[in-house]
């Protein structure tokens, strides 16, 4: 009863049984001169009910004694004087019976509390006389409950007892799938017999001969319990299951309308009951987990096999459940008595061999249902391409996911025209593409022309770095070749050099040639300890929980990426003990243990560690240390030794020098002459011009973001001004020279 709930709200929500009971209860409490009424009140005056007494008798293993102690505990309470006028007041505990049942009552969606509602409450009510004697007296209370509520269906007449009685007798009847749609729904079974062979014989046992199957989504536990049914059909079991049938039961029509555990298991009653004298049967629950957590929160008790275990003893039936192994840890893995019933069955993922096989048995199905077909090449293409780029799904289930879409892809763009057309490796390499955020998954060839260019297109855009993007290029080559580990990323890089030489540009124009995206980090962010939790989620009871984690999440959304973790010194080193798990494994598991896959990323972390030194290094007669000796040496100091040992390479960076300088120049005025385009402005500059911002431009401290400085502060606001207000405003040629040693135009 919430607390806005008066006392004769509650009697007015009340069915007419449980009004009568009220008002003989407070009548006879004021008659005995007892002041305070009690649940043990309550129960006399239900008692003093002919019909609910006969139900109790018959639940009941002593109801002399019942109603003795029962009795005996109503007269022993105090009385009030006799020159004292009574009024009935309910007890501390009367008042919580009546909370609980009015939750009781919402619990089963209904707005009328009845005389099921109250016995129920009366059951959970601790610390109290009543319960103790009817937990004492009638041990069996589902039955009794079942019987409570026919005998209030009852009482409102025979026309509501017909509407209340039919939705339950429709969904018992919807809850059954014959085996018949089991082998409409037949999808051939490739490389399963070990399966198979331990299912049947855990079916064939005297005892603890039910099975659960565990498996991730997709890999095919339905698959199997398919071929069981076609098995039972054409009659390839032992004779033991001679005339055997397969059902399905449908768990959505089962618990739809189910608000109370006693209605459950009369439902289940009514569906598995006539099961009971067809022979042998075998029963298959799907997704098993879900008659567990529908009820798991009203009673502690309750568990699945308490739940099935009327039905897990009989000789004919067996029981076949499915989940995934996520849902078996936190639903079975600690039940002791469910290992008693059950034998789990273990559904790995088939290999790619198999999902081929899979997939060649399954398409003529896919064939004639889109009017195309399907050849050889993009059958196995899908299936290893799907494996190796496609994280989270499973096969044989993605790549004929894959397949399917591109029959679609056909469909609807090529309709009357479709009889002519094929799904080849290129249209399934576009569509995966698309569906990985990878351009480099594009077949154009076979994709190798795109990998041997990969050095050339990087250099046309990056200057003076030479030895660095090789390195970089070749160490991916090495990677897509397949002579690196599998189970590591890509390629693990540390960029070490000055401030503005082009790490970071160089991680930005390495994701546009390959086609995928740039995911970055600014570490500078991360230097306390306690942002370490941003990267992979904030651990359960914390702000952020729900969110998941900044770098998983990313990853999850973009499992081919260039990761970029900027300026990484400046980490706290719990960030450190995260990248050790992703170089080795390349893979990170969040706050929620949801796993992020790093397989197909290239992980580049940039560095500025040693660069103040790399000048000092040639000081000094006949010294023979080079810059880049020079700041290797101090990344030694700075980054642990199981972190460098780690990467794949350390890629130290060139100062900018006079060449460079030049080739910063000509990119960055480039640059500048697209946007002016734009505007219809054609720019041209002097070679004292270009000397003048080379010489402005040009710094070993602080690389090209020096040029950027100096076309900013002396180039720009001389084109600015005439193109808002002066002479270009309409468009023209900007000639640019040098005037009193500054830029002038002309």
């Amino acid at each position: 009863m919430e607390k806005e709930t008066s006392l004769s709200d509650l009697y007015n929500l009340c069915d007419d049984f449980l009004k009568k009971v009220i008002e003989e209860m407070n009548e006879s409490c004021i008659e005995k001169r007892q002041g305070i009424a009690t649940p043990e009140h309550l129960m006399a005056s239900m008692l003093n009910q002919p019909q609910f007494s006969k139900t109790v008798e018959r639940y009941c293993s002593n109801m002399q004694a019942f109603v003795s102690e029962l009795s005996e505990y109503i007269t022993s309470q105090e009385t009030m004087p006799e020159d004292v006028e009574t009024h009935c007041v309910y007890s501390h505990q009367l008042l919580s019976l009546l909370q609980m049942t009015l939750y009781t009552c919402k619990a089963a969606g209904t707005s009328v509390i009845k005389a099921s509602h109250l016995v129920y409450a009366m059951y959970e009510l601790e610390d109290s006389l009543l319960a103790y004697l009817l937990k004492q007296y009638i041990t069996d209370k589902v039955d009794f409950l079942r019987a409570v509520i026919d005998l209030s269906s009852s009482s409102t007449g025979s026309e509501t007892a017909a509407k209340s009685d039919a939705p339950t007798t429709s969904s018992s009847e919807r809850a059954i799938l014959c085996d018949d749609d089991f082998l409409k729904a037949q999808t051939p079974i490739v490389g399963r017999e070990k399966e198979l062979e331990l299912l049947t014989q855990i079916l064939c046992r005297r005892d603890t001969h039910n099975a659960l199957l565990v498996g991730e989504i997709g890999v095919g536990k339905s698959t199997i319990v398919h071929e069981l049914a076609r098995r039972l059909n054409s009659g390839n079991l032992p004779e033991r299951f001679e005339a055997g049938k397969l059902y399905k039961l449908n768990l959505k029509s089962l618990l739809e309308g189910v608000h109370l555990r006693g209605d459950l298991e009369r439902r289940m009653s009514d569906t598995l009951g006539s099961l009971s004298n067809q022979g042998n049967v075998v029963i298959y629950i799907e997704e098993m987990q879900l008659l567990f957590s529908a009820f798991s929160k009203q009673a502690e008790e309750l568990d699945m096999v308490s739940l099935l275990k009327p039905y897990l003893d009989w000789s004919n039936v067996r029981f076949i459940g499915s989940c995934t192994p996520k849902d078996y840890t936190k639903n079975f893995s600690d039940q002791k008595r469910f290992e008693k019933y059950f034998q789990k069955v273990e559904i790995e993922e088939p290999s790619v061999e198999d999902s081929i096989r899979i997939l060649q048995s399954v398409l003529p199905k896919y064939e004639e249902f889109h009017g195309v077909r399907y050849e050889a090449e993009a059958i196995d293409y899908a299936v290893r391409a799907t494996s190796k780029h496609l994280h989270g799904s499973f096969l044989p289930h993605k790549a004929i996911a894959l397949l399917d879409d591109a029959g679609a892809y056909l469909v609807s763009h090529y309709g009357k025209d479709i009889a002519s057309k094929k799904v080849d490796k290129i249209l399934v390499s576009n569509l995966l593409a698309k569906l990985c955020k990878n351009e480099s998954l594009l077949v154009e060839g076979d994709g190798e022309e795109r990998l041997a260019t990969l050095e050339s297109r990087i250099l046309s855009k990056i200057y003076g770095q030479d030895a660095a993007v090789r390195l970089i290029v070749e160490n991916i080559q090495m990677s897509k070749a397949g002579l690196l580990d599998d189970g590591k990323p890509l390629a693990s890089f540390l960029f070490v050099g000055p401030t503005g030489v082009g790490k970071t540009e160089v991680a930005n124009v390495l994701a546009k040639e390959l086609g995928v995206e740039l995911v970055r980090f600014d570490m500078s962010e991360y230097v306390e300890q306690y942002t370490v939790s941003k990267l992979i989620g904030s651990p359960a009871g914390y702000v952020g929980y729900d969110e998941g984690g900044l770098l998983t999440e990313a990853i999850r959304k973009n499992p081919n990426c260039v990761l970029l973790l900027d300026e990484i010194e400046k980490a706290h080193d719990s960030i450190y003990n995260i990248l050790l798990q992703v170089m080795d494994y390349a893979r990170l598991t969040d706050n929620k243990g949801n796993h992020a896959d790093f397989r197909n990323v290239v992980l580049i972390m940039t560095s500025n560690a040693g660069a103040q030194y790399a000048s000092r290094a040639s000081i000094g007669f006949g010294s023979t240390v080079s810059a880049g000796e020079t700041m290797i040496k101090q990344v030694k100091k700075t980054f642990k030794p199981e972190f460098l040992n780690r990467l794949t390479a350390s890629v130290v960076f060139n100062a900018m020098d006079k060449t460079m300088a030049e080739r910063v120049l000509n990119k960055k005025i480039g640059i500048l002459q697209e946007r002016l385009s734009a505007r219809n402005v054609s720019l041209v500059l002097s070679e004292e011009a270009r000397a003048y911002l080379l010489e402005k431009g040009f710094s070993r401290e602080y690389g090209a973001r020096e040029m950027d400085r100096a076309i900013a502060t002396r180039l720009k606001p001389l084109l600015t001004k005439e193109i808002l207000f002066g002479r270009l405003k309409n468009g023209g040629v900007a000639s640019v020279s040098i005037e009193n040693d500054n830029l002038v135009l002309l």
